[in-house]
């Protein structure tokens, strides 16, 4: 039995410094792999650190190139905005394109009278839904058309084209406001 234990101890000491044999060239190779694994993190982490760099460098350039741009849409919108309101504006009274309407505010509820030579009248367009536009203006008496300039839309960088409108003049409107301005003279001088 002593014989079988001394058989086993010496087999487990072989076995022992095969194993310490082999757990030693694990090791270098363990060592190894670590090495190469921190080489390969710190590679990663290069990497990484250059991409984030990279897209910040980008995202930076963008946000400048937007911001110039902007500015630049900015002052298009605002000249396209202008040139739209003076387009839009009436002319000084009765002069050609000044408004004729009659008020709606005011004790006056009279029509405003146009220059010799223009009549008073009404620039009109129909709308797919059946909404009749109507704007009155002094024009010569031989116009056929009026040039309608639509408002701008908000943030548009270009003023809408003008559109071409029917135009008629009102009939009698300034018959109508001659005589009642004689009628209102005459009552006037009978009182």
């Amino acid at each position: 039995m002593e014989r079988n234990y001394k058989k086993v101890v010496a087999e487990a000491e072989r076995v022992m410094l095969v194993d310490k044999a082999a757990a030693d060239a694990n090791a270098g190779d363990i060592q190894a792999a670590t090495a190469a694994k921190a080489g390969e993190e710190a590679r990663l982490k290069t990497l990484r650190d250059a991409c984030k760099r990279a897209a910040f460098d980008g995202i930076r350039e963008r946000l400048i190139s937007d911001e110039a741009q902007k500015i630049e849409d900015d002052k298009k919108i605002k000249a396209a905005a202008d040139k739209n309101k003076a387009e839009r504006e009436f002319k000084t009274a009765s002069e050609a394109g000044s408004n004729c309407a009659i008020p709606t505010s005011g004790d006056v509820k009279t029509r405003p009278v146009c220059k010799e030579g223009l009549c008073c009248g009404a620039a009109q367009r129909l709308l797919r839904d059946g909404t009749k536009l109507t704007v009155e203006t002094c024009q010569l008496l031989d116009a056929k058309t009026y040039d309608y300039y639509p408002p701008i839309a908000a943030g548009a960088t270009s003023a809408p084209a003008a559109e071409k409108w029917r135009f008629q003049c009102i009939a009698g409107a300034q018959k109508l406001v001659a005589a009642a301005t004689a009628a209102l003279a005459a009552s006037y001088m009978m009182a």
